[in-house]
Protein backbone atom coordinates (compact mmCIF):
# COMPACT_ATOMS: atom_id res chain seq x y z
CA UNK A 1 0.00 0.00 0.00
CA UNK A 2 1.02 4.05 -0.65
CA UNK A 3 -0.11 6.92 1.62
CA UNK A 4 -0.05 10.42 0.73
CA UNK A 5 -0.57 12.76 3.28
CA UNK A 6 -0.68 16.18 1.86
CA UNK A 7 -0.88 18.42 5.22
CA UNK A 8 -1.95 17.20 8.95
CA UNK A 9 -4.90 16.89 8.38
CA UNK A 10 -5.56 14.99 5.37
CA UNK A 11 -4.39 11.43 4.83
CA UNK A 12 -5.02 9.17 1.39
CA UNK A 13 -4.10 6.27 0.83
CA UNK A 14 -4.40 2.86 -1.44
CA UNK A 15 -4.01 -1.01 -0.85
CA UNK A 16 -3.59 -3.74 -3.14
CA UNK A 17 -3.28 -7.47 -2.28
CA UNK A 18 -3.21 -10.59 -5.14
CA UNK A 19 -3.04 -14.12 -4.02
CA UNK A 20 -3.39 -16.89 -6.31
CA UNK A 21 -2.99 -20.97 -5.28
CA UNK A 22 -3.02 -23.70 -7.42
CA UNK A 23 -6.04 -25.99 -6.21
CA UNK A 24 -5.74 -29.83 -6.36
CA UNK A 25 -8.12 -32.30 -5.22
CA UNK A 26 -8.15 -35.94 -5.37
CA UNK A 27 -11.58 -37.81 -4.93
CA UNK A 28 -13.18 -41.17 -6.08
CA UNK A 29 -13.94 -39.09 -9.36
CA UNK A 30 -10.26 -38.79 -10.04
CA UNK A 31 -7.91 -35.76 -9.62
CA UNK A 32 -8.94 -32.03 -10.46
CA UNK A 33 -6.90 -28.88 -10.62
CA UNK A 34 -7.43 -25.10 -10.89
CA UNK A 35 -6.65 -21.63 -9.96
CA UNK A 36 -8.34 -20.07 -6.86
CA UNK A 37 -7.44 -16.41 -6.65
CA UNK A 38 -8.12 -13.40 -4.69
CA UNK A 39 -7.44 -9.38 -5.90
CA UNK A 40 -8.51 -6.69 -3.43
CA UNK A 41 -8.13 -2.69 -3.83
CA UNK A 42 -9.16 -0.82 -1.17
CA UNK A 43 -8.52 3.29 -1.87
CA UNK A 44 -9.72 6.05 0.44
CA UNK A 45 -9.09 9.12 2.57
CA UNK A 46 -9.27 10.83 5.95
CA UNK A 47 -9.84 14.36 6.99
CA UNK A 48 -9.00 16.15 10.11
CA UNK A 49 -12.10 18.69 10.66
CA UNK A 50 -11.52 19.60 14.28
CA UNK A 51 -9.55 18.98 16.86
CA UNK A 52 -9.34 15.20 17.37
CA UNK A 53 -11.76 14.39 15.17
CA UNK A 54 -11.11 11.83 12.04
CA UNK A 55 -13.79 11.32 9.56
CA UNK A 56 -12.86 9.01 6.91
CA UNK A 57 -14.40 7.77 3.62
CA UNK A 58 -13.22 5.20 0.99
CA UNK A 59 -14.19 1.88 -1.00
CA UNK A 60 -12.96 -1.80 -2.05
CA UNK A 61 -13.37 -3.68 -4.93
CA UNK A 62 -12.37 -7.79 -4.21
CA UNK A 63 -12.96 -10.14 -7.01
CA UNK A 64 -12.13 -13.98 -6.51
CA UNK A 65 -12.70 -16.35 -8.77
CA UNK A 66 -12.55 -20.84 -8.63
CA UNK A 67 -11.93 -22.36 -11.39
CA UNK A 68 -12.73 -25.69 -9.95
CA UNK A 69 -16.01 -24.38 -8.42
CA UNK A 70 -16.65 -22.69 -11.69
CA UNK A 71 -17.19 -19.29 -10.17
CA UNK A 72 -16.37 -15.47 -10.27
CA UNK A 73 -17.46 -12.53 -8.49
CA UNK A 74 -16.71 -9.03 -8.10
CA UNK A 75 -18.02 -7.21 -4.88
CA UNK A 76 -17.77 -3.14 -4.25
CA UNK A 77 -18.60 -1.62 -0.94
CA UNK A 78 -18.34 1.34 0.88
CA UNK A 79 -16.12 2.27 4.12
CA UNK A 80 -17.19 5.07 6.43
CA UNK A 81 -15.80 5.87 9.65
CA UNK A 82 -15.95 8.99 12.27
CA UNK A 83 -13.77 8.94 15.85
CA UNK A 84 -13.54 11.71 18.30
CA UNK A 85 -10.54 11.97 20.81
CA UNK A 86 -11.49 13.62 23.94
CA UNK A 87 -10.05 14.24 27.50
CA UNK A 88 -6.71 15.54 25.96
CA UNK A 89 -7.33 12.21 23.77
CA UNK A 90 -7.02 9.26 27.20
CA UNK A 91 -10.24 8.71 25.62
CA UNK A 92 -11.37 8.35 21.48
CA UNK A 93 -14.66 7.38 20.54
CA UNK A 94 -15.33 5.96 16.68
CA UNK A 95 -18.20 4.44 14.94
CA UNK A 96 -18.51 3.52 11.29
CA UNK A 97 -19.21 0.82 8.40
CA UNK A 98 -16.54 -2.03 7.41
CA UNK A 99 -17.75 -2.59 3.76
CA UNK A 100 -21.49 -4.07 5.08
CA UNK A 101 -20.44 -4.69 8.84
CA UNK A 102 -21.52 -1.81 11.29
CA UNK A 103 -19.01 -1.03 13.75
CA UNK A 104 -18.06 0.86 16.72
CA UNK A 105 -15.62 1.30 19.22
CA UNK A 106 -13.38 2.74 21.90
CA UNK A 107 -9.69 3.11 22.85
CA UNK A 108 -8.05 4.38 26.35
CA UNK A 109 -4.86 5.60 26.43
CA UNK A 110 -2.69 6.27 29.76
CA UNK A 111 1.01 7.23 29.10
CA UNK A 112 2.34 5.16 26.47
CA UNK A 113 0.16 2.27 26.55
CA UNK A 114 -3.00 1.88 24.76
CA UNK A 115 -6.14 -0.50 24.97
CA UNK A 116 -8.52 -0.70 22.18
CA UNK A 117 -11.64 -2.18 21.46
CA UNK A 118 -13.86 -2.65 18.69
CA UNK A 119 -17.22 -4.52 17.76
CA UNK A 120 -18.36 -5.81 14.33
CA UNK A 121 -21.73 -6.79 13.54
CA UNK A 122 -21.75 -9.65 10.50
CA UNK A 123 -17.75 -9.37 10.56
CA UNK A 124 -16.72 -10.21 6.87
CA UNK A 125 -20.10 -11.42 5.96
CA UNK A 126 -19.80 -10.46 1.96
CA UNK A 127 -15.73 -12.21 2.35
CA UNK A 128 -16.59 -15.25 3.97
CA UNK A 129 -20.76 -16.02 4.37
CA UNK A 130 -21.57 -17.24 7.60
CA UNK A 131 -18.22 -18.03 8.86
CA UNK A 132 -18.28 -16.56 12.07
CA UNK A 133 -22.23 -17.58 12.52
CA UNK A 134 -25.50 -16.36 10.92
CA UNK A 135 -25.67 -13.60 12.90
CA UNK A 136 -22.16 -12.81 14.35
CA UNK A 137 -21.49 -10.14 16.75
CA UNK A 138 -17.73 -9.73 17.10
CA UNK A 139 -15.30 -7.88 19.63
CA UNK A 140 -11.66 -7.04 18.86
CA UNK A 141 -9.24 -5.83 21.63
CA UNK A 142 -5.55 -4.82 20.77
CA UNK A 143 -3.12 -3.87 23.98
CA UNK A 144 -0.05 -1.46 22.17
CA UNK A 145 2.82 -0.46 23.95
CA UNK A 146 4.73 2.78 22.41
CA UNK A 147 7.91 2.17 22.89
CA UNK A 148 8.97 5.61 21.19
CA UNK A 149 7.08 7.37 23.65
CA UNK A 150 8.67 9.94 26.58
CA UNK A 151 8.66 8.61 30.42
Amino acid sequence: GITWEPNKKMLFGLRGLSNSDLERRTDPAGLTQGLVSKTEFRLGGSISAWDGAQIDAGATRLARSNAQAGTHNIFYASNLGFEQALLDKHLTLRAGLDETSPTAGLALRFARYKLDAGYVHDMGIKRVGDLFGANSQSVVFTFTVDYGHAK
